[in-house]
Order: C-alpha cells, then sequence, then structure tokens
C-alpha cells in the first residue's frame, strides 16, 4: 500500500475537526431527547392480546403524542412481547387552586347562567344557584297559582347532577367528591384535584383502549396494567453515575497506556476516545434517539471497542522504533504501524458490524435505539484507531522536539 497516513494526515485532522464542530453545532441547537431516567417523567405500560410489534409501538406513540405533544413525550418499548412501555418526561406539580377555581367558575357560570361564587377554598367551592323562573312568574299579574308554581318549582330544582356533568366532562384535572345543598341555601361542592399527569394518564389511556379494544367477555377493562414516575432525585443520581463510569473508565486507560508506552500516547488515545463519543453523541442528537441509562453501557462499548484497536496500532509502533535510524524516522513507524494492522483493524470492525447490523434491522425500536448508536461509534472508532491515533503520537512528539 503506497498511500500514507503520515503525510495525509491534516486531511484526516481537518475531517475530524468539521464532524466534531457539527456535532457541537447539533448539540446546541437541537440538543438532546432525554429519557425520563436522567430527566424524570411518567411511565405507562399497555398489554395487548398477542406479541407487539414495531406498527403497535407506532400507533401508541402517535396516539400519545397527540395527547401531550412532542415535547413531553419521549419513547416507547417492548417489553414481555405483548407489552408496550411508553414514556414522557410529564411529572407531577403542585395544583394551584386558585387556577382551578377559577375553571370551576367558567363551566358553572356557563351552565348556570346567574350562579356566583360565594366562597372558595382548596378542594372546596361554594355557589348561589337561583332556580330558573318559570313563565308565570314573568307575566306582571301575578296569581296565586303562579306563585304555587314558582315554589314548586324551588323546591324540585336539584342542580347536583348538571353540576356533576359538567365538572366531570374530563376537561378539568378534579373528580367531584360530593355536592350538597347547606342551610343557607347554597351549594358546596367538594372534590379532589388532579395532577395534571393524570388528566394525560385518563386520556392516553383512553386513546388505547380505542385502538385496541378490549373483548367484552375480557375480565380486563383496561389496557393499561401500570404507571410510575421517576424522579429528578433518581435522574440526577444515574447522571452522576453515567459521569462518574465514563470519567473513571478514561483515567485507567490512560494510566495503563502512559505505563505501556509512554505519556504522549495516552494523550493521543484520549483525544481519540473523547472523538468517539463526541460523534456517537452526535448520532444521539441528529436522530433524537432517546438518551436513556443505556447510553452509560454504549459509551464504555465504544471505549473498549476503540481504545482496543488503538493499542494494537501502538504496539506496532513501538515495535517498529527499534528500528529507528537517519533514514527511518518515527513518522515511518507510525506509517508503517497503521498499514500493517490496517486490515486485522477493518475485518474486525466489519463482523462486528454484521453483527449488530442485523439487530438493528431485526430489532424493535428500543433494540435500535441501543444498536444506531453503537453502529456509529463503531465507526469513529475504527476511524481513530486508524487515521487519527498514530498521527496524533506523531505530532505531539515533534511538538515535544520543538521545545
Amino acid at each position: 500500500m503506497k498511500f500514507s497516513f503520515v503525510k495525509n494526515k491534516k486531511v484526516f485532522f481537518v475531517i475530524s475537526l468539521v464532524l466534531v464542530v457539527a456535532a457541537i453545532i447539533t448539540f446546541a441547537v437541537r440538543g438532546f431527547n432525554w429519557d425520563i431516567e436522567f430527566v424524570g417523567g411518567t411511565e405507562f405500560t399497555f398489554k395487548l392480546d398477542n406479541k407487539a410489534t414495531g406498527q403497535d409501538e407506532k400507533k401508541i406513540e402517535d396516539a400519545t403524542v397527540a395527547i401531550i405533544g412532542t415535547d413531553s413525550f419521549s419513547s416507547t418499548r417492548v417489553v414481555n412481547g405483548n407489552e408496550v412501555v411508553v414514556r414522557t418526561t410529564l411529572v407531577d406539580t403542585e395544583t394551584d387552586y386558585e387556577e382551578l377555581n377559577k375553571s370551576i367558575d367558567a363551566k358553572i357560570v356557563e351552565k348556570f347562567a346567574d350562579a356566583k361564587r360565594v366562597s372558595a377554598s382548596a378542594e372546596k367551592v361554594v355557589y348561589t344557584i337561583p332556580a330558573p323562573v318559570s313563565e308565570e312568574t314573568e307575566t306582571e299579574t301575578e296569581t296565586e297559582n303562579a306563585s304555587e308554581t314558582e315554589t314548586e318549582t324551588k323546591e324540585e330544582f336539584d342542580p347536583s347532577s348538571d353540576i356533576a356533568a359538567v365538572l366531570g366532562d374530563g376537561t378539568l384535572a378534579l373528580t367531584v367528591s360530593d355536592i350538597v345543598k347547606n342551610a343557607d341555601g347554597n351549594y358546596e361542592i367538594t372534590y379532589t384535584a388532579n395532577s395534571e399527569v393524570s388528566l394525560l394518564r385518563s386520556r392516553i389511556e383512553k386513546a388505547v383502549n380505542e385502538l385496541y379494544p378490549i373483548a367484552e367477555t375480557s375480565a380486563e377493562k383496561t389496557r393499561m396494567t401500570s404507571s410510575s414516575t421517576v424522579s429528578a432525585e433518581v435522574s440526577d443520581s444515574l447522571k452522576q453515575t453515567a459521569v462518574t463510569a465514563t470519567a473513571v473508565a478514561i483515567l485507567l486507560m490512560l494510566v495503563y497506556i502512559a505505563i505501556r508506552f509512554e505519556g504522549r500516547a495516552a494523550f493521543a488515545a484520549i483525544i481519540c476516545l473523547a472523538h468517539d463519543v463526541v460523534i456517537m453523541l452526535f448520532a444521539y442528537s441528529i436522530f433524537q434517539i432517546p438518551v436513556s441509562s443505556t447510553i452509560i453501557a454504549a459509551i464504555l462499548t465504544i471505549l473498549g471497542y476503540s481504545i482496543n484497536a488503538t493499542i494494537v496500532i501502538f504496539d506496532r509502533i513501538r515495535e517498529n522504533r527499534r528500528n529507528l535510524s537517519s533514514n527511518y524516522t518515527f513518522e515511518d513507524a507510525v506509517n508503517s504501524g497503521i498499514k500493517s494492522t490496517i486490515w486485522r483493524s477493518l475485518n474486525t470492525t466489519i463482523t462486528t458490524l454484521l453483527t449488530i447490523g442485523m439487530i438493528y434491522i431485526l430489532g424493535v425500536t428500543s433494540i435500535k435505539n441501543f444498536a444506531l448508536p453503537l453502529i456509529v461509534g463503531i465507526l469513529a472508532g475504527v476511524y481513530s484507531s486508524i487515521c487519527l491515533s498514530g498521527n496524533l503520537w506523531a505530532a505531539l512528539k515533534n511538538v515535544g522536539k520543538k521545545r
């Protein structure tokens, strides 16, 4: 192979620089699709009659997004064959009773135009709701019979069912507990405030039940089997775990390479590892792949894969250094080391990609969301090992010589 990797190192450096800059811009513009394990949220599980497919995931995802919006949706995945887990970034918030009571006012006045609120507190509102006046009482000549009719109308008037209907239509985050008429003739409405998550949960549940109707003979009444919330405290712990695991792995690699080779080689390897992780994160951002706890495994896998290929090249370079002379420089040792190991690196990469590629093609969404970043990371790893690691080591040695 006449091609010189060392002489074309500037081309490789520019390509990597362009990719890294593009990745950073993407991070700033598109950001990441953080799963609830990192930002907190609510998870719903639906059980289907038959084995869940990618099409089922898509249908449930579309129904969920239509209710909560794209920003609040996180991911879907199939578990246990016939269960679909929907993850959202919805979190419970403290109830604003003042705003909720204003919403109740609007509903009551819409139904009873003459209704007036007497008092309001957390989970209790009191209204005066006049009985509708009969046509006889509106005439200028009021008779005894008309008065009796009005009295009967007032005695028979009971708005409780109408109040329960308008407040329980699903648009307000509350459940009516009781409606009673007190001694003053006012109507006391007590309710239990539901969180926004509870309201949206019921809508999602209803939508999925409509997509997959349950047989009348079934003992189950809903497709939703569970819902759970991941708190922000747990999310912070997972973030710390991810950062700590990555930092420890890189530090140990740095120490190992520095001992086995030299400090400049260790620094060159770390730059390559950082390059590989950034490119893999680029895939997460540009394709908006949910960033879940599996990213920890993905990063550590890429670090291990990439450093293995880099060490093989470094080992060959170290062997070639024994032949250094005025006619055989360190750059020649690097170029020779890369060429003698390139087919090993490529063959290892191809066999690995064949396996992960089939997993990506045949897997469900959750598997694809793990496999795709691995594919990108592996490609970045083989590129950095072959085209960057040796050249960076040589460049750092030249910097040392100039000093």
